[in-house]
């Protein structure tokens, strides 16, 4: 971060200056990013003066901070989503297993209807058979090394 490294210069240059900026790795988490990066903000305003004579320029740390509003809006909107999704999820498990239901119920009525219909039984026992989850695509076994060699002879 350009803050940090301008605090580093200005340490060098002045080693009894009070700024000392810790930036949390991005992989920290968000939340400890976030407010990394707003303390570094406060100590930088708290400091701004002095940092400016080592290359801070006018209005960054106000870009700085609207960046940081922006970085958490995004948290927020992402957390929020996936809240979301979660709960959409359970809502469709509870409806699958409803419908289920419904279809053992009418398997009930069927089955006796179309016991002397082997076309319209085969039929009703493709249509009840409810697949919950959407298969797996099979993997696609690994060539053999030579294989490629031989195919291009």
């Amino acid at each position: 971060m350009l803050i940090a490294r301008i605090a580093a210069t200005a340490k060098r240059e002045e080693p009894a200056i009070p700024v000392q900026l810790n930036i949390p790795k991005p992989r920290s988490g968000e939340q400890n990013y976030l407010t990394g990066g707003r303390v570094v903000l406060e100590q930088a305003r708290n400091h701004q003066e002095l940092l400016t004579k080592y290359g801070l320029t006018a209005g960054f740390l106000d870009q700085t901070a609207t960046l940081l509003d922006q970085y958490e809006t995004a948290i927020k909107t992402k957390n929020s989503g996936t809240s979301s999704h979660v709960g959409a999820n359970a809502e469709m498990q509870e409806l699958a297993t409803e419908v289920q239901r419904g279809v053992k119920l009418l398997d009930a009525f069927n089955r006796p209807r179309f016991r002397k219909d082997p076309e319209k039984r085969a039929a009703w026992k493709s249509a009840r058979d409810v697949v919950r989850h959407t298969p797996k695509p099979a993997e696609e076994p690994a060539k053999p090394e030579g294989d490629s060699a031989n195919s291009a002879a």
